[in-house]
């Protein structure tokens, strides 16, 4: 039996009350809650539209790639937010990195979509393949272990690995390797979908807590009560900004994909106005 998605509800007030962050200010407690409003709504709608993809047996070949951005997603969204629940949010910091490297992933990967779908199924099945391989071979190096024990198995393995090499010049299979099925280092992606503006506001202080580097939150509790409060609360801010602009966008979009299975592309929609006008109130 398979293991399904919970959701995991956040609120204005569970927040407040938990991290005791505060925000005096109206229009940003507005807001943070059109924020948060809109990130459970993404998750409700995104499970609705796994579990029709679920049922389809086998899942349609058009779908197999946006169903892994899918549930990749959702299941970066929960994570998220259970972090930040249990006052996480350093850590939190590295789930949402990756939740912004699916969101730029995906948006490139719709660009290309429609007119090379096929090629880039074929590149996705064959990274997959490359990269259970390249574990076998690590696996193979270091461990007393082994995954595969058959030799007859192990060099059918190696065959599939041969097979999928001719398929490329040595150029293609390197990018293949090195930047995944889409072919693309993430800063280049960021430039070809508009989506620099999230890439430079996120990208490098979310990396900071993937690598050993966060030296600022490491010492957070040898600053002012003040101070500190200030940086928590931007950093939060950030992660609702980011899981707001990534789930909400994949979720549309998945859902435009599958033809608005769930009927609310309208519902969507409008809670991404709400968002503009928000970014308009600030600039007026």
């Amino acid at each position: 039996m398979k293991k399904k998605l919970s959701k995991v509800p956040i609120s204005i007030n569970e927040i407040e009350k938990m991290k005791e962050i505060s925000i005096n200010n109206v229009k940003k407690m507005k807001e943070i809650y059109t924020y948060i409003e809109a990130i459970n709504e993404a998750l409700d709608i995104g499970n609705r539209l796994l579990k029709i993809l679920e049922k389809e047996q086998p899942i349609k070949k058009e779908n197999i790639i946006v169903f892994y951005f899918l549930r990749k997603t959702l299941r970066l969204l929960e994570a998220t937010i259970c972090l930040i629940k249990n006052e996480f949010d350093e850590e939190a910091q590295i789930t949402a990195r990756v939740l912004l490297e699916t969101k730029i992933s995906f948006d490139y990967f719709l660009l290309h979509a429609k007119t090379e779908y096929d090629l880039l199924l074929q590149k996705f099945i064959d990274y997959v393949m490359l990269d259970k391989i390249r574990q076998l071979e690590e696996n193979d190096k270091e461990s007393k272990h082994k995954i595969i024990k058959s030799e007859e198995r192990r060099k059918k393995w190696m065959q599939i690995k041969d097979e999928i090499s001719k398929r490329y010049s040595s150029a293609e299979l390197k990018s293949l390797q090195n930047n995944g099925f889409l072919g693309m280092p993430l800063k280049n992606m960021a430039e070809k979908t508009n989506n620099m503006d999230l890439y430079n506001m996120a990208y490098r202080l979310c990396s900071r807590n993937i690598h050993l580097s966060d030296l600022t939150d490491q010492f957070q509790y040898f600053r002012s009560i003040k101070n500190n409060e200030v940086f928590a609360e931007s950093r939060f801010n950030m992660l609702i900004a980011i899981m707001y602009e990534c789930g909400l966008g994949i979720v549309y979009y998945v859902n435009e994909w599958l033809g608005d299975p769930t009927g609310l592309k309208k519902a969507i929609s409008a809670l991404i106005e709400k968002e503009k006008n928000i970014k308009k109130e600030k600039r007026d």
